[in-house]
């Protein structure tokens, strides 16, 4: 039956698929109109302002891809600043120590008018003739039960004697392993600090291949910053940074946190009598270097800012080479 109703009137069959065919555009057509309807209700167009955070979203992730370093290496007003070795402090007085302190703002370049400078007592509750960690004992050999930990340099006193280190890695410890490769390349101590005027940044390079080439694995580290906050910098941000893991999503690069570094009369050298340490620690300003080279860019105030855009009172960066 079907066939000879084909045979018969063949247009009569075209007419009919042709029907069904504009049938089924139409209900593919509506099905498509009615999911994104559906759609862009549920996420509305983005507004003017919406717009405009979601660029300062692409700029900060685009800040992780480029080392900030290239910008600022291109301003030519460049300050080379002297930077002092380590030296032990065990067993000195904490006037003696606070004058060391004093004569080394002296030569200070970058940081504004420092000649009414005092130690603020926010910062150094330290005293009299306690041990500091030795930078060699604690890096290489821990604190636990080690009772030589106050002997040689003082890890604190690269913060002490030089503060235009505004922040400044905490000297990690390798207490395991073979100790025979203990060296002055754990410390992370910048090798050169420079001031680059027209960019009001601050930037100390670190040698951190000698580190990686000889302990070949990865490291963490966490910074210090009690020279920012000796010098009224209570507010950071880190805007740019390059091949760096924060180690929790609460980071300050994620929001502004305040500086909160002192050095004080603390029992992490693991002695009964105390040692005059760094507290406390930051996790917020905990990271891990993924590949050389690296970087951290640091925006600082003095008073709290309204938003991370806000034009910093200085800028403070570690390059990892």
């Amino acid at each position: 039956m079907g066939d000879e109703e084909f045979a018969v009137c063949p247009k009569c069959n075209k007419s009919s698929n042709a029907a069904k065919y504009i049938a089924l555009f139409l209900l593919v057509a509506a099905a498509a109109i009615y999911y994104y309807s559906t759609v862009f209700s549920y996420y509305p167009v983005k507004t003017k302002k919406s717009a405009k955070n979601n660029t300062t979203n692409q700029t900060k992730e685009a800040s992780t891809k480029t080392n900030p370093i290239i910008e600022v290496e291109e301003d030519t007003q460049r300050v080379t600043i002297y930077l002092k070795q380590m030296i032990k402090l065990s067993g000195m007085s904490a006037a003696e120590i606070l004058e060391m302190r004093q004569y080394a703002v002296k030569g200070v370049i970058s940081l504004g008018d420092v000649s009414e400078y005092k130690p603020s007592e926010k910062v150094f509750f330290i005293e009299d003739g306690l041990p500091w960690i030795g930078a060699h004992e604690g890096s290489c050999n821990g604190v636990n039960g080690n009772n030589n930990i106050g002997e040689g340099e003082s890890r604190e006193s690269i913060g002490i004697l030089n503060p235009e280190l505004l922040f400044y890695v905490n000297i990690p410890h390798y207490t395991s392993g073979d100790k025979s490769l203990c060296s002055e390349a754990d410390y992370m101590i910048p090798r050169k600090l420079i001031y680059y005027q027209g960019k009001n940044t601050l930037v100390a390079y670190i040698d951190y291949r000698s580190l990686l080439n000889k302990r070949y694995h990865q490291h963490t580290f966490i910074l210090s910053d009690s020279n920012a906050r000796d010098f009224g910098y209570n507010w950071a941000y880190a805007d740019k940074f390059y091949n760096i893991n924060f180690k929790t999503d609460h980071n300050f690069s994620k929001q502004i946190s305040q500086t909160k570094g002192l050095w004080h009369k603390g029992f992490a050298c693991g002695l009964p009598t105390g040692c005059n340490n760094y507290s406390p620690y930051d996790p917020t300003k905990h990271f891990d270097i993924i590949n050389a080279p690296a970087s951290i860019n640091i925006k600082l105030w003095k008073d709290e800012p309204s938003s991370v855009d806000q034009k910093a009172d200085i800028n403070f960066m570690l390059v990892f080479e």
